[in-house]
């Protein structure tokens, strides 16, 4: 018995194979890694140089710049970043290319969190709540007649360890804001300016998402051996009632009264500015010429809601091995789409389902008896399991910009107009999360859910003591719309205009007008700006002019280090539908483990016309996968499961 046991139990290495299928390579990372520069494709591995002998400031191996330096991650060229709590690496991935809309993925960004979309197991794929309690009623040896089992669970679910969900969705527990006029801006504080925060504004929101499940799971199960002996049918209908979190709070330091963006940096007058992260967060606050709400993305403080039916399960089986000691069968699992799409309108977005993919695929029933005293006391092991294909539907997500890194989706977006060839600010920004979101078709290779266990029956009682693996293999995501109506580029810390000053000598003179800037930044990234793309002075109406930027000092002496001239990009660079990262909007693969138990009463003395049986069970589940790759929903689940036989 223990080598049966320790072989169908506990033993799970084909299963694991099948569905552990590492699908995700660096994206981001805690630790720093070690660079050694290498002329590589012309470039420099580190710093981009034709030569790395001319490689400024590094020694050989990684460049690491503390929160107190002034320069930062932003003064590589082309690179892309690694941050973490105390320090910032800049290097440049010899692998990189541009990304495409329909093609490969590999840009300057390596693929782990953050992701746009955190879509968890369903909670209608559970095999181990499907197993447990009604074993005695179900593939029932030679009954010769039609019989009916019902099956009816109502479950609670709750998750824990949410600083992976929040790893997932943000790279870190704790987001830190830091304006751009923030002095000893840190290398990983994300810029305010982006979000209409305050430019003097710095603050920091911690994250700790939860996921609460109530689920009301009903189960049918119906012999048919009248039509072929070993035939059945079974159909499960789980009706959900989700509740979802992220549980954000923040700390600002004082900014109060909280100040103005000033002239020609968010629109060509001084407007106000939000000092408040979480509700900025909100994505509803607009200010300047950032007129248009976020469309996705959303990042709700707060529980958000959703009640509906999961996923309808169809399934058609037959054992054709059955004896009063186990059965043997196999059937086929149809899986309708009856739950919510995924729509990326929040980043944490709650589902009721399997983000409504219709499914198909076949499955293994069987149970042994291993021990019997009598014909009502025994001890039997038992096996479900199936594997689905989850077909293609169509759903919006989310994606970061390959050369811009993680969460750039958030960054402001100058909008542009074209003529003749030259670029002119048309007077709006947009966030980039409304551009960065596009319609997508989304389908899952193999999904797979079995479950073992082993019950002690006496006459009334029953206690199932078991294992469930789950596994699933990353979406296979394509973008549908490669098609821009309007024209976009990164605004970093760029102005929208610049303020164009005549001169007295050398002294600033009386003030003329705006000058829209089309200057762009395609190197900036959430955390900070960069330089100006293809950069030319600003026009101005007379050569004897100045144009300074909205940071600029704008009185006294023309010189100095706290005048700042303004310029365009001569032209600026857009983004495209070919800049998105196709892997920053993918939910990745998923594995866990879980060990469920259920004790129970069978009522078999009741003078009833169906028998009854009412018992408790419970389950904690975990991620499986490795530390860097760990996607999956962790949460534990009390339930009751009772129902009748017919």
């Amino acid at each position: 018995m223990q080598v049966l046991l320790s072989r169908k139990v506990f033993f799970v290495p084909l299963v694991t194979i099948l569905f552990l299928v590492p699908s995700r390579v660096l994206y981001a990372q805690e630790s720093i890694p070690t660079i050694i520069p290498a002329v590589i494709q012309g470039g420099c591995s580190v710093c981009g140089t034709t030569s790395c002998i001319n490689c400024p400031k590094f020694s050989g191996v990684t460049r690491a710049v503390s929160d107190q330096v002034s320069v930062g991650c932003g003064a590589c060229k082309d690179t892309g970043e690694f941050c973490n709590d105390t320090a910032c690496a800049c290097f440049i991935d010899p692998r990189a290319s541009r990304g495409v809309c329909r093609g490969r993925t590999d840009c300057s960004m390596r693929e782990l969190p953050p992701y746009s979309a955190f879509i968890p197991r369903s909670q209608g794929t559970n095999t181990a709540r499907e197993l447990a309690g009604w074993e005695e009623f179900i593939h029932q040896f030679d009954v010769g007649e039609y019989y009916l089992t019902t099956g009816h669970v109502l479950g609670y679910y709750h998750s824990f360890r949410p600083e992976r969900i929040a790893r997932e969705l943000f790279g870190e527990t704790v987001l830190r804001f830091a304006g751009s006029q923030v002095p000893n801006r840190g290398c990983c504080e994300l810029l305010a300016d982006n979000f209409g925060l305050s430019d003097t504004l710095r603050g920091v929101v911690t994250i700790e998402p939860t996921i609460e499940n109530i689920v009301f799971d009903n189960q049918f199960f119906i012999g048919l051996d009248p039509l072929a002996c070993g035939l059945y049918a079974r159909i499960h209908v789980p009706i959900v009632h989700t509740r979802w979190n992220l549980n954000l709070c923040q700390k600002i330091e004082s900014v109060q009264p909280c100040p103005d963006f000033p002239a020609c940096y968010m629109a060509d007058e001084a407007v106000p500015a939000q000092c408040d992260i979480i509700k900025a967060l909100s994505g509803q606050h607009t200010f300047g010429d950032m007129q248009t709400p976020w469309a996705y993305g959303r990042i709700k403080n707060g529980p958000q809601t959703k009640t509906g039916l999961a996923d309808i399960d169809l399934i058609v089986g037959y054992d054709f091995r059955q004896t009063d000691t186990s059965h043997l069968g196999f059937y086929a699992q149809a899986v309708l789409p009856t739950g919510t799409k995924f729509t990326a309108r929040e980043l944490f977005q709650p589902l009721v389902g399997n983000a409504h993919h219709f499914e198909l695929g076949v499955g293994v029933s069987s149970h042994w008896i291993l021990l019997e005293s009598d014909a009502h006391s025994n001890l039997a092991l038992y096996l479900e399991g199936n594997v689905v294909h989850m077909f293609k539907n169509t759903q919006m997500r989310t994606f970061d910009f390959c050369n811009n890194g993680p969460l750039s989706r958030y960054m402001l977006l100058k909008e542009l107009t074209e003529e003749d060839g030259q670029f002119t600010y048309a007077g709006s920004l947009i966030n980039a999360v409304n551009f960065a979101t596009r319609p997508v078709s989304v389908s899952i290779a193999a999904k797979g859910d079995i479950s073992a266990k082993l019950a002690v029956r006496t006459p009334h009682i029953i206690a199932d003591i078991g294992y469930n693996f789950y596994g699933r293999t990353k979406e296979n995501v394509h973008i549908n719309s490669c098609s821009d109506e309007r024209i976009y580029a990164i605004k970093g810390t760029e102005g929208v205009c610049g303020l164009e000053y005549m001169t007295d000598g050398m002294q600033f003179g009386s003030f003329v007008g705006d000058i829209p800037l089309n200057s762009s930044q395609s190197h900036a990234t959430i955390r900070r700006g960069a330089h100006t793309d293809n950069p030319q002075p600003a026009p101005q109406a007379s050569p004897s002019d100045i144009v300074v930027a909205a940071f600029s000092r704008q009185e006294g002496s023309i010189e100095g280090p706290d005048v700042k001239k303004a310029f365009v990009s001569a032209p600026p660079k857009l983004v495209t539908v070919r800049d998105l990262h196709k892997a920053s909007g993918t939910s990745p693969s998923q594995a866990t483990h879980k060990v469920f138990g259920y004790l129970g009463y069978n009522f078999y003395d009741c003078d009833w016309c169906a028998t009854p049986y009412l018992g408790i069970g419970g389950e904690v589940e975990f991620d499986a996968l490795f530390r860097e790759d760990r996607s999956s929903l962790n949460q534990w689940s009390v339930w009751v499961k009772g129902g009748f036989e017919f």
